[in-house]
């Protein structure tokens, strides 16, 4: 993913900042593999494989889509964690 503004580089499975060049990011990502497994596991589809990159780099909307998911449900979770049983914030926010 690049951003239209400055042209700065993003992965599309954890949406680290890559600078200019997201390939060898992307290529290695944990996300991405994790997610293209899924992907492949639930709708069949994930990623393949083109011109000497891995399947990562070159994934699919499922597999974009499968990430974000995960993505947002772990953070969504971290929020969470700053509750107490009660439902009030910790101390720490």
């Amino acid at each position: 993913l690049k951003c239209s503004r400055c042209a700065a580089a993003f992965c599309a499975y954890c949406l680290a900042d890559c600078g200019r060049d997201a390939h060898a990011h992307v290529g290695t990502c944990p996300e991405g593999q994790a997610s293209i497994k899924v992907a492949k596991k639930q709708k069949g589809v994930g990623g393949r494989a083109l011109g000497g990159m891995p399947a990562t780099v070159y994934g699919t909307k499922e597999a974009f889509d499968v990430a974000q998911h995960r993505r947002r449900c772990k953070h969504l979770a971290l929020y969470f964690e700053k509750f107490d049983e009660d439902g009030q914030r910790g101390q720490e926010l």
